[in-house]
């Protein structure tokens, strides 16, 4: 069974801006590429995309997305990659096929998956209390390299599954994370592309790079000593005489256990590592910072004065085929998440999308 694409992105010249979508809103957000903002984009000559998360769409919400016109992908499960590992050392992949199935007939354009390592990181062995030593690395440069080789043989099977034109896509991850992804402290988690060497692993492994800008912007914080992370001390260089650090000099990253990673490549900009990873496929927030009296700032609405937004969207926009899709979050009708002081996230998607369709026209080369 394949995963095909209405209309793959890799067959296409265009510049897209795209809404996250699940059962929950699809219909309301339907509407908002009707609205005046996107209008004026379309007019512009953007096109418009969606990118479902959570529950695969239905057969017939699938055949509606196609008969609007509008280009989709879906981003799998966030531990997708770590579900593969399992059952590979399980020998059994019944939740990896179950998923794929599902969402075979529906014919996106395109796959977004996360590096794997979650399922290793031993969070008893993560000193949360202490500022300095919770960014050290709690796993060893084998493992993420052994990580690394998974992920290659989870794309491998991914495109089997797959038609020739369709993209999968492998997303950039922050160095660090919350705790249990939705609260304070942040710590070192390593995962397979947290940093420029998402490039470099997505082409050598039959997919391409989405890079999530906000993932970028915290990851290039930790390794600058920015914003959060202005006091911590800064790691010695790997030894490239080390088989294991080797890949340090090809992809940009290395991971020892019980020490800060380090990067090269001269990234010295946010720019600049955008540049390397070089991708069609972007996540787009107004996150600058993780933490902030005491509160998760990430996924952040887009302002429309916001100047360093604009810059990275003049920046992107110089490419001829593009894909942005807005990432921001906010409050939940439960009071539940990392966000429960702000806005709901309907809000702060509406006013942030409408800025991005305005920015995005101003901005285009």
């Amino acid at each position: 069974m394949k995963v095909g694409g209405v209309n793959p992105l890799g067959t296409l010249d265009g510049r897209y801006l795209s809404l996250p979508v699940g059962h929950a809103d699809w219909e309301e957000k339907s509407t908002w590429f009707r609205s005046t903002s996107f209008r004026a984009a379309r007019a512009a000559g953007f096109l418009p995309a969606i990118e479902w998360k959570g529950r695969p769409p239905t057969p017939e919400i699938a055949a509606e997305i196609a008969a609007e016109g509008v280009y989709w992908g879906i981003h799998a499960p966030n531990d997708f990659a770590d579900q593969f590992r399992k059952g590979v050392f399980n020998k059994e992949v019944a939740d990896f096929r179950s998923y794929m199935e599902t969402v075979a007939p529906l014919r996106p354009g395109y796959v977004v998956v996360h590096g794997g390592l979650d399922s290793l990181i031993p969070m008893g062995e993560v000193p949360l209390d202490d500022h300095i030593e919770r960014y050290k690395s709690p796993i060893s440069g084998l493992e993420y390299e052994l990580a690394k080789m998974v992920q290659f043989a989870f794309h491998a099977a991914m495109r089997r599954l797959m038609v020739d034109e369709s993209v999968l896509l492998l997303e950039n991850t922050s160095i660090t994370e919350f705790v249990d992804g939705v609260r304070l402290p942040t710590y070192t988690h390593p995962r397979v592309g947290n940093w420029i060497d998402v490039g470099a692993i997505a082409r050598a492994s039959g997919a391409e790079p989405l890079c999530d800008i906000g993932h970028l912007q915290y990851s290039h914080n930790f390794f600058y000593r920015e914003q959060d992370y202005a006091g911590l001390p800064f790691a010695d260089g790997p030894d490239l005489c080390n088989p294991l650090h080797r890949a340090f000099l090809l992809e940009g990253l290395c991971v020892r256990k019980g020490e800060f990673p380090v990067y090269h490549h001269g990234a010295r900009s946010l720019s600049g590592a955008i540049e390397k990873i070089d991708a069609d496929f972007y996540h787009l927030e107004g996150g600058v910072r993780e933490e902030e009296n005491g509160k998760i700032m990430t996924h952040a609405p887009i302002e429309y004065g916001d100047r360093r937004i604009r810059g990275i969207l003049r920046q992107i926009l110089s490419r001829k085929r593009i894909l942005i899709c807005l990432e921001v979050d906010g409050s939940r009708p439960d009071g539940g998440g990392p966000f429960p002081d702000r806005e709901p996230t309907e809000v702060l998607q509406r006013s942030s999308w409408m800025n991005l369709c305005r920015m995005a026209v101003e901005e285009a080369h």
